[in-house]
């Protein structure tokens, strides 16, 4: 922008903004022509989106609201970022006026009032656009020709083969000498990636409304769908994913699967590629179609405003009630404890279950405060994988098996509704459950990337290192409850929750589990630990049938732990048991089974008996499937009230 620009706006007053009519009614953008080097000038309409009319929607980042820039909007002055600037730079034609719906400018953001009701139109105004546009940012060094090159090429090569071969495990691996396997073809696309659009939780509604989208990088462009597609075979195919080039695509592959296929436009992008079309389709995505899944994907994304991790899906199908009306609407009024309040109230109905207590994930920092221990912060995005089965999943663990569905489920908080008036912070929760053991010792937390690092004894240049499990392992070994029968094959199954891989139950080929689990030993563990336990291992593992000994993969094994120890800690009982609980436990927490709840609950007393604070999910071995409501039934358990604050 040219100095004279600048002058000729900065004469102009302000520009104020007019109300919006209620209902449908929505502000326009009319972008004025103009050449490169000229200012924006636009014009602000209202229109009804019951009329119908034509506009393109913008999806892009604020980003910082230090150094906004003044443009021209109805010959009065507007300051907007420098990112909506260049964005609208971008989309800008030279002869023709462009309508488009950018909410930094449709939106009054002074106005409460208005935010409110516009924020309930988002999802309507983007899946009644006629395109939504992805702006991910000025693109310096032209990453984007080599990047969107390569994805066309991908994409172009399994789509002749699904064509041929009809499902894409079936096209054939891709030739190591191909250009598409070249490693220098992979770092552009590592730089789109980090797009920090990627990460925006407001862009999951924006594109997954979307009839169809175009993305713009720099002066380049290419479909949305031509790039979701790349992502999805990336994940899908082992050629790909071998690539040693790291790309952050796990969010958008989680946001696919868990809310653009859920969502219920039938024109979308969806139906544009083979390969998403396909996926779109398949049964398992109306089971997963909950907000309770939305909430807790939203949770990895960013958000300026921590309120909008829950704002961001209200125009989802699933933010409904009983009553198949809107579970609440958005209200900037609100602060964020009373919005985290509103949404646990709701999903103890939708779910019928204390599945909440799962993602309320906690710090030492948090037990301390007065916030409800039970109530999940969804801005928290620090999050471990849940022992829980979501909604959608196979529910592999039923600790309160034979209590689903008894009379004793009372789940219900003590101030439900608008808590407006009330405080927050002393909303209780009642429950039932059942007392089943103290916390006698724990390990260390574990951290995912630490699980690959070998053991290492002491010599005279190096200090002894052990990995981390094998430290854990020593913890419990020394635990004055520990049970030695079985405790090595307990620990396997402790550490991975059960699980295999592919977060499916070990127990069906425990074989296979405890090999993988020797065979890991043998790769991270200690010559010591070996030579002490290798043999005592190889006597419990099942042979298969005919009598051969199964193989042992170490990687399966870190894979199943990688995934579920992150963030957790190994912990003994003072009965013996061996469990994988929340980072924040410590000694002397309660190891509970609640009415309702799938997994057992580590709980922390406090000074008002009878009342708890929710430390977190825990993995308590051989309680995973009913044991507790079992010895609550023989009598040597007992069902109790809790009182969680």
């Amino acid at each position: 922008m040219s100095s004279d620009d600048v002058q000729s706006i900065t004469k102009h007053s302000y520009y104020k903004y007019k109300p919006i009519p209620p209902g449908g009614w929505f502000r326009l953008l009319r972008l004025k022509p103009g050449k490169a080097d000229k200012a924006l000038r636009f014009e602000l309409f209202t229109e009804d989106l019951q009329h119908k009319p034509r506009f393109q929607a913008i999806s892009y980042v604020w980003g910082s609201p230090q150094g906004t820039i003044p443009v021209e909007c109805d010959g009065k002055v507007l300051l907007i970022t420098p990112s909506l600037e260049a964005a609208l730079l971008c989309v800008r034609d030279a002869t023709s006026d462009v309508i488009l719906w950018a909410d930094a400018i449709c939106i009054n953001q002074e106005s409460v009032a208005e935010k409110n009701h516009q924020v309930n139109l988002m999802a309507m105004i983007y899946e009644r656009a006629n395109r939504v546009l992805v702006w991910l940012g000025k693109d310096v060094q032209d990453d984007a020709r080599d990047a969107f090159a390569l994805i066309k090429e991908t994409n172009q090569y399994f789509e002749l083969g699904l064509t041929k071969y009809g499902h894409v495990d079936q096209v054939p691996t891709i030739s190591p000498e191909s250009s598409i396997l070249s490693i220098d073809r992979w770092l552009p696309l590592q730089k789109l990636f980090d797009q920090p659009w990627f990460s925006r939780v407001w862009c999951i509604q924006e594109i997954g409304l979307a009839k169809t989208a175009i993305v713009l990088y720099g002066s380049r462009s290419i479909q949305w769908s031509e790039l979701i597609q790349f992502i999805l075979l990336e994940y899908r195919r082992p050629e790909l994913q071998a690539i040693p080039v790291t790309l952050k695509i796990g969010r958008t592959i989680d946001a696919f699967n868990l809310l653009w296929c859920t969502y219920g436009n039938f024109e979308s992008w969806k139906i544009e590629r083979p390969y998403i079309q396909y996926l779109s389709k398949l049964p398992h995505h109306a089971s997963r179609s909950h907000f309770f899944n939305l909430l807790l994907t939203g949770a990895r994304f960013n958000a300026t405003d921590g309120r909008d991790h829950v704002y961001a899906f209200l125009g989802h199908p699933s933010a409904v009630n009983k009553n198949n009306r809107r579970i609440f609407e958005a209200d900037y009024s609100l602060d964020i404890d009373e919005v985290h309040h509103l949404v646990a109230t709701a999903l103890l109905e939708l779910t019928g279950s204390l599945l909440i207590l799962s993602a309320a994930e906690q710090t030492i920092e948090t037990l301390e405060s007065d916030f409800p221990s039970w109530i999940p912060r969804w801005n928290n995005g620090n999050r471990s994988v849940l022992l829980s089965p979501y909604p959608g999943q196979n529910y592999y663990y039923s600790a309160c098996s034979g209590m689903e569905d008894s009379q004793d489920f009372e789940a219900r908080p003590s101030h439900v509704g608008h808590p407006r008036g009330q405080k927050v912070s002393q909303s209780t929760l009642r429950v039932r459950g059942i007392f089943v053991a103290a916390v006698h010792a724990t390990a260390e937390v574990l951290h995912r990337e630490e699980l690959a690092k070998t053991s290492h004894e002491s010599n005279e240049t190096t200090s002894r290192r052990l990995n981390p499990l094998e430290e854990a392992w020593n913890m419990a070994k020394k635990a004055a409850a520990f049970k030695h029968e079985d405790g090595l094959c307990d620990f396997s199954l402790t550490v991975t929750a059960g699980l295999d891989r592919h977060r499916q139950p070990a127990t069906p080929d425990l074989g296979q589990h405890w090999n993988n689990f020797e065979a890991f030993c043998a790769s991270k563990f200690s010559e010591t630990f070996n030579e002490q336990h290798s043999a005592a291992l190889k006597h419990q593992i099942p042979k298969a049938d005919g009598g051969e000994e199964k193989m042992g993969n170490a990687q399966h094994f870190f894979v199943a732990a990688r995934q579920i120890c992150h963030g957790r800690r190994v912990f003994m009982t003072d009965k013996g048991s061996l469990g994988l609980g929340p980072a924040p436990m410590q000694k002397e927490d309660l190891c509970c089974v609640l009415v309702g709840a799938r997994v057992p609950f580590v709980l922390r007393s406090t000074r008002t008996p009878g009342h708890y604070r929710v430390v977190g999910e825990c993995y308590l071995q051989g309680y995973m499937e009913g044991k507790a409501v079992d010895e609550m039934k023989s009598g040597n358990l007992d069902l109790e009230n809790f009182v969680l604050a």
